[in-house]
C-alpha cells in the first residue's frame, strides 16, 4: 500500500523505496502501538485485495469478490444435490461448462484460498512487531501466500 507524491502537479505512487524511507520516518514519531496499528491496516488492507483479486484453480482464472463466491456457492449447493447438475461458468478466459464435481471442487478451492488468506494475516498479525514497514508486513504476506 504505497503512497503518493507530486511530480510535476500529477499524483505518482511511492516507489518501494521511498515508500520504506517514508515508513521509517513514520515510526520517528509514532509510538510502537500506533507503527503497529498502521502495520495491521496495511496487512489488512492487503489481504482483502488479494482475497479478492482472484486465483487460479485447475487451470481455471477465477474472480474471488464476494459476489463471485456468493455465485459459485450458489452453485456449490446446488452441484451438492443434484449430482448431474451442469452450469455455464464464465472464468477470466471465457465461459466454461463445470459438472458438478468440479463446481464442488472450485467451490472448496476457491474457500480453501480467501480461508488461507484471512489464516496468513492472523498470523503475521500476531507477530506485528517483527515488522517495521508496510512493505515488510506485505512481503512476508506474499511470501507466505506462496507457501
Amino acid at each position: 500500500m504505497n503512497n503518493h507524491r507530486m511530480v510535476d502537479g500529477v499524483e505518482v505512487l511511492l516507489t518501494d523505496e521511498e515508500q520504506a524511507e517514508f515508513d521509517a520516518r513514520v515510526a520517528e514519531h509514532f509510538s510502537t502501538q500506533q507503527v503497529q496499528t498502521r502495520l495491521k491496516s496495511a496487512l489488512a488492507t492487503h489481504r482483502y485485495s488479494v482475497a479478492n483479486g482472484g486465483t487460479n484453480l485447475f487451470g481455471f482464472a477465477l474472480r474471488t469478490d464476494d459476489t463471485s463466491r456468493a455465485n459459485l456457492m450458489a452453485a456449490f449447493l446446488m452441484a451438492s444435490t443434484d449430482p448431474t447438475y451442469t452450469v455455464q461458468w464464465k472464468t477470466e478466459n471465457g465461459f466454461v461448462t463445470l459438472d458438478a464435481a468440479m463446481v464442488k471442487a472450485l467451490a472448496t478451492g476457491v474457500a480453501a484460498f480467501v480461508q488461507k488468506c484471512f489464516t496468513v494475516e492472523a498470523t503475521l498479525a500476531a507477530s506485528i512487531s517483527q515488522y517495521a514497514t508496510n512493505a515488510d508486513v506485505i512481503s512476508a504476506f506474499d511470501n507466505a501466500m506462496k507457501g
